[in-house]
């Protein structure tokens, strides 16, 4: 996670917001794989996958140039 803030975030080679959004989503993943009552909701995971798909659509539209 920390080599992509330094390769992909810090230079602004992809917005910033999508490391967020991959810290975000470890986060969960980590409160639903430890946590005994981890309270992870339906629109969490809705959240997560349209945040997904964002990086996916820019990583597509832009893979030449990253």
């Amino acid at each position: 996670m920390a080599a992509f803030g330094e390769k992909f975030s810090r230079p602004e080679r992809i917005p910033r917001e999508f490391h967020r959004y991959l810290i975000d989503a470890e986060r969960t993943r980590l409160r639903g794989d430890y946590n005994t009552d981890p309270n992870i909701t339906e629109d969490d995971a809705d959240l997560i996958i349209q945040r997904t798909i964002e990086i996916l659509n820019f990583a597509k539209s832009n893979i030449d140039c990253l």
